[in-house]
């Protein structure tokens, strides 16, 4: 590895596979110029965690040649993206990597949800190559985050099993305002995946989004028949996870007054 990458010394982190999902055929149905237009939406959100990962990475060295610092001193997301995909490496295994990582592929999808491009993906943990000056990624938890994603039949963002469990062993060790803040915005669900629905912690990327009601609604606009069925099985979780959040609401209210 470089010596301007963190990834060298922790090499189990977490990986988010993003996809856009109609990529192809929007290549052949639209010009060159309007789904450069499309991309070009999601590339302030993309430049910007890519930034944030550069900055903290150049103070990284400019810290350990000063002071001798070993180890990480900043968790950070680094973004990739190639044609239709966007992933997501984290610098280490630590709350702050599982914060980053969930805050930057919800902001993302809020981001495309919002612009009608629908995108689905997975997060998953595991050991991983990341040596971006040479472009070498490899891993298992690239694989299986990209299996994961394949199966799922909504827009939006799934736990592997991996990260599940790595994060609940890290809650469990650090029951801190930063494990709240990241449970705050998974929620286990019964998703919607190629052979029926099964139980999986699913990211909101809601709260990211003004409307996500109508966002998503605004999708049934860009596709007829099978396709229509992401737009059905994503309104149908937007609804959900807004009933639940009221839900959470009241009861939290009523704890209050008794």
């Amino acid at each position: 590895m470089v010596e301007n990458a963190l990834w060298n010394e922790t090499p189990n982190i977490f990986v988010a596979f993003l996809d856009i999902m109609g990529f192809r055929d929007r290549i052949f149905r639209n010009s060159h110029a309007d789904v450069r237009k499309m991309l070009d939406l999601l590339r302030p959100t993309i430049e910007g965690i890519k930034i944030k990962a550069e900055n903290k990475l150049k103070y990284q060295r400019e810290l350990k040649q000063k002071i001798n610092v070993v180890g990480n001193t900043f968790s950070t997301t680094y973004p990739v993206s190639f044609s239709d995909s966007i992933i997501l490496f984290t610098s280490d295994d630590t709350d702050n990597s599982v914060f980053d990582i969930v805050i930057n592929t919800a902001i993302i999808l809020a981001t495309a949800l919002s612009n009608k491009i629908p995108m689905k993906g997975a997060i998953a943990f595991g050991e991983m190559t990341v040596d971006k000056d040479k472009s070498l990624y490899f891993g298992k938890p690239l694989i299986d985050a990209y299996e994961l994603h394949q199966e799922l039949k909504m827009y939006g963002l799934v736990l592997h099993h991996t990260a599940q469990t790595h994060f609940e062993q890290l809650r469990n060790n650090n029951k801190s305002s930063l494990a709240s803040a990241i449970e705050s915005l998974l929620w286990d669900y019964h998703v919607p995946l190629e052979f029926g629905a099964i139980t999986h912690k699913c990211l909101d990327w809601t709260f990211f989004c003004e409307d996500p009601i109508n966002c998503i609604s605004k999708l049934y606009g860009e596709v007829s028949g099978k396709p229509r069925k992401y737009v059905d099985n994503t309104l149908e979780f937007v609804n959900w996870l807004d009933e639940e959040k009221k839900k959470f609401e009241k009861k939290k209210a009523k704890d209050i007054l008794i």
